[in-house]
């Protein structure tokens, strides 16, 4: 009998120990783009080595798990075709991550640019954000493509 009485209270306090207020995250991951900045009908000057940094903070009020970065040269050399130069994946399981890097642009010509970030969270909510630049290189380095 005491074996029973002990196994029931046992029983009834986990059950009380559970959490009844179960939340369902559905917001997405928020993106803020720090550099580079945003072309606004302007120019973006790489420095005398054509680097282009890239910064960014990450943040999900539950828990993140994916993030992509990517850069694409917009420049379809005639044939309406984009390329996509670059790729980096992290994986994260706090609420916040920075990215903090830097992209060489090696290409022989000005052209358009987009830096974008993808981010999901454990719950399969997904947020994404680019920054368009126009970029130049250092004054006088790379000619207009044709």
């Amino acid at each position: 009998m005491n074996k029973i009485f002990f196994a029931l209270t046992v029983i009834v306090l986990l059950l009380m120990a559970c959490d009844d207020e179960t939340t369902i995250d559905v917001g997405a991951p928020v993106i803020d783009f720090i550099l580079p900045a945003a072309s606004t009908g302007g120019e973006y000057f790489t420095d005398t080595n054509n680097v282009v940094l890239i910064k960014a903070n990450i943040t999900d009020e539950d828990e993140l798990h994916n993030i992509e970065l990517s850069v694409t040269n917009t420049y379809d050399h005639g044939n309406g075709a984009t390329e996509e130069m670059w790729r980096m994946n992290m994986h994260s399981h706090g609420n916040f991550y920075a990215i903090d890097t830097s992209y060489v642009i090696d290409t022989a010509c000005h052209s358009n640019y987009y830096f974008k970030v993808m981010a999901s969270d454990h719950n399969d909510n997904v947020s994404r954000d680019s920054v368009l630049i126009y970029v130049h290189g250092k004054k006088g380095s790379m000619p207009l493509c044709n």
